[in-house]
């Protein structure tokens, strides 16, 4: 059979495919409570985002881990009481821009 006739087949198949109206209120129940939990969760950060040290204390260790590992492309520490220095990798580097915390 070429491709065409595949593609046919495909396309009478799907006219005899029908999900039940009960399956797809359950599945945009479930979705919209999947989307409300996670819009939670992010007003719940956003609302720490402006005190990054609250927020970073407020994860566990692998959360941080992960945390460092996507935002700093490096950190350097000393042995003295130095403050410890990161380079962030993009588009997060922008944040500590001073003309990115202008409006234009």
């Amino acid at each position: 059979m070429f491709v065409p006739g595949i593609e046919a087949a495909v396309e009478d198949y799907s006219r005899h495919v029908q999900i039940p109206d009960h399956i797809i209120t359950a599945l945009r129940e479930l979705v919209t409570s999947e989307f409300d939990q996670a819009n939670a969760h992010l007003n719940e950060y956003l609302a720490l985002a402006g005190d990054c040290h609250k927020l970073y204390m407020s994860i566990d260790d692998s959360l941080r881990r992960i945390c460092n590992q996507a935002f700093c492309e490096k950190i350097a520490s000393s042995p003295t009481p130095a403050p410890s220095r990161t380079s962030q990798y993009s588009p997060f580097n922008m944040l500590f821009r001073p003309e990115a915390h202008t409006l234009p």
